[in-house]
């Protein structure tokens, strides 16, 4: 309920101020005299505006959670760009997708060792925010940007421009996504996914228009993923897009086979349309594979299309790291194999999902 801060001129000493959860709609006067400031939140959906010239004279500040406010001004995102060098963590939420490529060109190079981003022109709401921070803190995915009910094209002309070193990627309530590959900025229409290498987390939920979530060109992009998830996209057919000959004559290749070399968890639920991980002409190659999830409602999925270790004898074995598959039980008797027994050689692992 608080709606206003008096003057915080005089408190030169104040090292932490917290003004989340607030419904200010001004910043509080003075705080560009609070030099020695070490932490500063400010969140309030009430917020117009965080005014230029503040951040660049709190040269002690160590961590920051700000919400710009609805008419922030460019040369405000400038300013908070060419200061995050300096911050340990930075959490910032955006309203405004073009706010949201100005301080990642503005900053680029010279970044906070960690930082989360949220843009969405709907919910900018901390504690859904906070709940996708925590999930990918816990997984160590510290350089992370959350789109969450906003359009990725809000005109002709202007995409996404995301942080080369961002290590987690959320896309929740996306309606104009079809893949990754439309989240990825292109130069002279391509992808170019050295750029990406450093993700490590992929989260896509209620995302209606989603079909496939990557193409084997961006597999370059996703040699260090380590948790995919992927839930309630209704038009979700296959993860991994395989096209055609043509692709495999580009590529070089005349069998395919899709290697994630780090990928931990894989997370599938509530796809009604999911298929197989990948096409038929394909197979997957997980082999730091702890966990795989896939519950509930994926009534039409037939093939995981994952390709086992082979032991000497040519016989399929586990994954090393494997830990757990969780599915329902009608689910994995209907699932089909490419390799005879793999079916039995994981059944040890499987935690049978209740009905």
């Amino acid at each position: 309920r608080l709606e206003r801060v008096p003057s915080l001129a005089k408190l030169l000493a104040l090292q932490c101020l917290d003004l989340e959860y607030t419904a200010i709609k001004e910043v509080p006067e003075g705080m560009e005299m609070l030099e020695n400031l070490v932490h500063l939140t400010i969140y309030s959906k009430m917020l117009i505006k965080f005014p230029a010239g503040i951040l660049p004279k709190l040269c002690n500040l160590y961590s920051l959670r700000l919400n710009w406010g609805s008419e922030t001004s460019r040369e405000t995102v400038q300013e908070a760009a060419r200061s995050s060098d300096r911050l340990d963590t930075f959490v910032g939420y955006f309203s405004k997708l073009d706010d949201f490529n100005t301080y990642v060109k503005s900053s680029d190079g010279q970044r906070s060792k960690h930082f989360h981003f949220q843009v969405s022109t709907v919910y900018n709401g901390s504690a859904a925010n906070t709940r996708f921070y925590s999930f990918l803190r816990t997984r160590e995915a510290n350089k992370s940007v959350c789109f969450y009910g906003c359009k990725i094209c809000e005109r002709e002309g202007v995409t996404i421009v995301l942080p080369k070193d961002v290590q987690g990627l959320i896309m929740r309530d996306i309606e104009d996504v079809t893949s990754l590959n439309d989240v990825f900025s292109k130069e002279q229409g391509l992808v170019n996914a050295a750029k990406f290498s450093h993700l490590k987390a992929l989260w896509f939920s209620y995302c209606p228009n989603l079909q496939k979530l990557f193409s084997l060109q961006l597999l370059a992009a996703l040699q260090n993923l380590e948790f995919l998830v992927v839930q309630s996209c209704n038009r979700n057919e296959e993860i991994v897009e395989v096209n055609d000959e043509e692709t495999q004559k580009e590529l070089g290749i005349s069998a395919i086979t899709i290697t994630l070399p780090r990928l931990k968890k894989l997370w599938l639920s509530f796809l009604p349309e999911l298929k197989s991980v990948c096409s038929d002409n394909a197979v997957l190659i997980c082999n730091s594979l702890q966990e795989i999830q896939i519950t509930p409602s994926c009534p039409k999925l037939k093939r995981l299309s994952l390709r086992l270790p082979p032991l000497d004898n040519g016989q399929p074995s586990p994954s090393p790291a494997l830990e757990v598959i969780k599915i329902r039980k009608e689910l994995w008797e209907s699932l089909e194999w490419d390799q005879a027994n793999a079916k039995d050689v994981l059944n040890p692992y499987c935690k049978f999902e209740q009905s």
